[in-house]
């Protein structure tokens, strides 16, 4: 997911926000280094021998669906989704695993894991989870990112947004699709209800809105670039290095509610999206000598994976933020992580990562 070797000052935001609403200037709010009142507590692990290199996962009714691609490196039983059982988190069980090459991206919806590679669209059935099994596929070159509301799945290809309609799981067929600007190539995605948001680099960087209420005909209600960002921070055009095939992005947008949260390589920033056409920024947060990766929110908090540089080396971390809908977010937790982490999902009171350390950590949130 990143390079270690990436020089910080190159890192920074690609989104403005044109055309944005705040009621008052905000200042960026360094965080709050008090001590900690949210305790992160490793209980569990999974890490089968030499997996390769696990690209993505979702969390769903007691189960992880882990997907990974020794292509990349390792000798163990194959490309493909491990079906991990976490119904006593402290002791992550192997349930099954399917073979899929090149597996990169993952989603799991009414019994049927959802499977990317850079080449298709893989259906497994996995209503048994013991005894999952193959059902139907469609080309589709270049996914790295999968999302399924009802009976479509989204896919995130570089181009843009393909739509697949998933209502016959044997038969996927592609249904429609949304392209953004030349020249411009897609980093991240997350859908909220009928809204999905893509972020965007290369020759220009945005920040696309899309309402997806009829499936089929993705239509776009706003576009943003970065260079109208309404923030105190001076930011220059950032530097990405990998965002392709089983890499995932460096900075990530996850919605919480109307609430679009951005992490980016200098901080946090909270945008109100209840009205997408015209986005309004809560609250921006600089995390000096910390560098934001995956997020997600769980609880009212961040919890992001970052690269903390406060003492050379550095070290790969979790870091959590309170108050995070407020002008003064302050960190209320941290724990150590593997190397390069992939994803980060939270359920409950727990936290599940997966990084290229081929392992998977459990998390508990007290």
């Amino acid at each position: 997911m990143r390079q270690q070797s990436i020089s910080i000052g190159a890192l920074v935001l690609l989104w403005g926000i044109a055309g944005c609403q705040r009621d008052a200037p905000v200042e960026p709010q360094a965080v709050d280094e008090n001590p900690t009142s949210v305790s992160l507590i490793e209980v569990g692990r999974f890490a089968p021998n030499d997996p390769g290199l696990f690209n993505d996962m979702v969390v769903s009714n007691g189960e992880v669906f882990l997907v990974t691609d020794p292509t990349v490196s390792g000798s163990g039983p194959g490309s493909g989704l491990y079906i991990v059982g976490i119904e006593t988190p402290s002791s992550p069980r192997l349930k099954s695993f399917v073979h899929v090459d090149g597996a990169n991206s993952v989603a799991v919806a009414n019994g049927y894991a959802y499977v990317g590679t850079d080449k298709e669209l893989t259906v497994i059935d996995v209503r048994n989870s013991a005894s999952p099994r193959i059902v139907g596929g469609v080309n589709q070159l270049g996914i790295d990112d999968i999302s399924v509301r009802g009976t479509y799945a989204f896919l995130k290809v570089s181009e843009g947004l393909i739509v697949v309609d998933v209502g016959d799981p044997a038969l996927p067929a592609r249904c429609g699709a949304t392209l953004i600007g030349e020249g411009e190539q897609t980093i991240a995605m997350a859908i909220s209800g009928n809204l999905v948001t893509l972020t965007t680099g290369g020759a220009l960087y945005g920040l696309y809105f899309y309402d997806i209420s009829s499936p089929r005909l993705p239509v776009q209600v706003a576009r943003f670039t970065r260079e109208a960002l309404p923030s105190s921070l001076e930011l220059d055009p950032p530097f990405y290095g990998y965002n392709s095939g089983a890499y995932k992005p460096y900075l990530s947008p996850v919605f919480s509610n109307d609430r679009l949260v951005i992490s980016t390589y200098q901080g946090f920033f909270v945008y109100d999206v209840a009205s997408p056409t015209a986005p309004r920024l809560l609250f921006e947060a600089m995390t000096p000598q910390i560098d934001p990766n995956v997020t997600t929110v769980q609880r009212g908090l961040i919890v992001s994976e970052v690269f903390d540089y406060s003492a050379w080396p550095g070290k790969n971390a979790l870091k959590i933020l309170d108050q995070w809908d407020s002008a003064h977010p302050r960190q209320v937790g941290s724990a150590d992580v593997g190397t390069n982490v992939r994803n980060i999902q939270a359920s409950g009171d727990f936290v599940f990562v997966i990084s290229a350390g081929k392992a998977l950590q459990i998390f508990r949130m007290d």
